[in-house]
């Protein structure tokens, strides 16, 4: 049975990285989650390898993979050969099926506007995903509103520029913040 999320974060900061030339520097960070944000069909499999076998949790964002079409067929693919412990999406459909597959989900929304916000909350509500990824994450009151209507637990990610805002996503009730900046990756 798998952990809650909370459980797999020791460290609020998640290691968010586009290519592979930064899965090293992920690896060695002291984030215990990292985010594959644009692998592609060629090389996820030894991306997710390589970072589980460093004993980190590794999730892959479903809708930026390359290679792979958005549907429900493709996730099972993926998680059946390559085994990742989460997926990342902002596709309802494919949240609620990784869930259905055991494997960790994130609902990612961005916030844009108070309609986008509106319809966040309503889409993480009714999914139930493992979390939900907000962006931008530096939207402190936006965040501190869905982590007062929901209990599912909130990723602050996109436009984070220093430590000061991770400092204030983590007070605003964000259990994590992701981050592709790697000097960002230790604080």
């Amino acid at each position: 049975m798998k952990k809650d999320f909370i459980s797999l974060i020791e460290s609020p900061i998640i290691s968010a990285i586009r290519d592979d030339s930064m899965i090293d520097a992920a690896i060695s960070s002291n984030s215990d989650i990292i985010f594959l944000l644009n692998d592609t069909i060629y090389t996820l499999e030894e991306s997710i390898n390589k970072i589980k076998a460093s004993g980190k949790a590794v999730f892959i964002h479903f809708d930026l993979t390359d290679g792979f079409d958005n549907s429900i067929n493709a996730l099972h693919y993926i998680s059946e050969k390559f085994k990742p412990d989460g997926i990342i999406s902002t596709k309802s459909n494919i949240v609620k099926e990784a869930k259905k597959l055991g494997l960790y989900s994130i609902q990612r929304i961005f916030l844009l506007d108070s309609m986008n916000f509106e319809h966040g909350l309503k889409t993480i509500i009714a999914n139930r995903p493992d979390a939900c990824e907000i962006l931008p994450g530096t939207l402190h009151k936006i965040t501190r509103k869905i982590v007062a209507s929901t209990d599912i637990p909130i990723v602050a990610g996109g436009l984070i520029q220093d430590k000061e805002d991770i400092i204030e996503c983590i007070k605003s009730g964000a259990v994590a913040v992701s981050t592709t900046n790697p000097n960002l990756w230790n604080v």
